[in-house]
């Protein structure tokens, strides 16, 4: 398994000790079989996976949001906007 990871402080010293490798959010997405969210809820990460960053994600990868539900843009959002 290769493990893909995203951070904006990425710690350099624990990807190669537990043998991840960092990359930019875009292509996280288009390479991941699995995408899981670790954030907090905030004005800047509200909606963070939005429709445009879901329609560049491999067909049928799969999404575990193990934080807040508005961390994800839903089409129940989108009708309230």
């Amino acid at each position: 398994m290769k493990v893909l990871a995203h951070d904006r402080y990425p710690a350099m010293n624990m990807a190669e000790e537990l043998g991840f490798r960092y990359v930019d959010f875009a292509n996280l997405l288009q390479k991941s079989d699995i995408v899981t969210l670790h954030l907090p809820l905030n004005e800047e990460t509200h909606h963070f996976l939005n429709k445009d960053r879901i329609s560049s994600m491999k067909k049928g990868s799969i999404v575990i949001n193990t934080a807040r539900g508005g961390l994800i843009e839903t089409v129940h959002s989108l009708k309230l906007c």
